[in-house]
């Protein structure tokens, strides 16, 4: 009889442990899947316009409620981060510009673990703001434009000697 108990307790506590097991890795699967931000998130507008007294209000804000995972720079390696088994985002990543305002700001207020949510903490105004400091973080893609040289005139300037095109600055 002791046996059957032993056995009985056995399976009871490797069935646990398994199932115990497999709902923390589902959940930390869950962490790291992509955020679904909702439609009526991704189509808010910011408030909030971005100023030199608001952004260095808004750093101010960064530096003590984000700074310790995400890191004084934005790019995700505070101190608090070395913890976390799931990474805080990088704020300096250029695929920031992909993301609208209503999706950052969604994010700050609602928060998915280990990120806290900041409803109730900062009012909107400040999430709207930290919105617009996160955004001075990364570096906007180059672009075309920015990739080509100035044009430079390669003509040599005429001569004293001799006569300018009619119509251009110095033409008789």
């Amino acid at each position: 009889m002791n046996a059957t108990r032993l056995t009985i307790i056995f399976a009871l506590n490797a069935f646990l442990f398994c199932t115990a097991a497999s709902v923390g890795t589902d959940s930390m699967q869950e962490k790291r899947k992509p955020w679904r931000v909702p439609k009526r998130a991704l189509r808010m507008k910011n408030p909030v316009k971005p100023s030199v007294k608001g952004l260095a209000l808004s750093k101010k804000l960064y530096m003590k409620e984000c700074a310790s995972c995400h890191g004084k720079d934005g790019k995700g390696k505070g101190s608090a981060a070395k913890g976390l088994e799931v990474k805080p985002a990088d704020h300096t990543n250029p695929d920031m510009n992909k993301e609208v305002d209503g999706s950052i700001f969604w994010k700050i207020r609602i928060g998915r673990q280990p990120m806290p949510s900041f409803r109730g903490k900062l009012k909107k105004e400040q999430m709207w703001g930290l919105v617009n400091y996160i955004r001075t973080l990364h570096k906007k893609p180059a672009t075309s434009k920015d990739k080509k040289k100035p044009k430079v005139d390669k003509k040599k300037p005429a001569s004293k000697g001799e006569k300018k095109k009619p119509g251009t600055k110095g033409s008789n």
